[in-house]
């Protein structure tokens, strides 16, 4: 549902996919939140920059490598 979104946002509507929020978050902050991978890379193909970063001064790739690591620790537990 989220990839339909972004889509529609990002076809139709000619959305700014480097927008941010209130929050600083970006499109591809959500994708990474939601563990969305084909929004993920959708937001790729549309050169969403990886290097933004939200109010907590972290990027996407920081937020996936926190996911990560908290689901490590979850299985261990």
């Amino acid at each position: 549902m989220l990839v339909q979104k972004y889509q529609i946002c990002l076809k139709v509507n000619g959305a700014d996919v480097n927008c941010q929020n209130q929050n600083d978050r970006s499109p591809i902050m959500v994708a990474v939140e939601q563990s969305s991978i084909k929004a993920f890379k959708l937001l790729l193909k549309y050169k969403q920059h990886l290097t933004l970063k939200n109010e907590m001064d972290k990027t996407a790739l920081d937020i996936a490598k926190r996911k990560c690591i908290d689901a490590e620790c979850s299985l261990a537990a």
